[in-house]
């Protein structure tokens, strides 16, 4: 599985996330972070171009941080964006 670490600032601390692909045609990711005592999170990229948490018990991830994150992703990997990963 490909995975990738994102670095977001929330709330006046940095936060480590570790960023994963579960499914290349639903855009579904499962964000996970470094810090045990926190749950993992689905985020979902739909076709109009934003961002929803399918699961989340992050409290502190708002709509404007889950965007930001989402944001981050595709910058970071713009690849799992593209028609040929959409195919897999």
């Amino acid at each position: 599985m490909v995975k990738t670490e994102i670095v977001i600032f929330i709330y006046n601390m940095y936060m480590v996330l570790i960023v994963s692909p579960l499914d290349a045609k639903s855009m579904r990711f499962k964000v996970v972070s470094n810090e045990s005592v926190l749950d993992d999170m689905i985020l979902k990229y739909l076709p109009n171009h934003t961002w929803v948490a399918e699961k989340s018990t992050m409290k502190f991830f708002t709509k404007k941080y889950i965007t930001e994150l989402g944001k981050l992703i595709k910058i970071k990997k713009p690849e799992w964006f593209k028609p040929s990963f959409l195919d897999i």
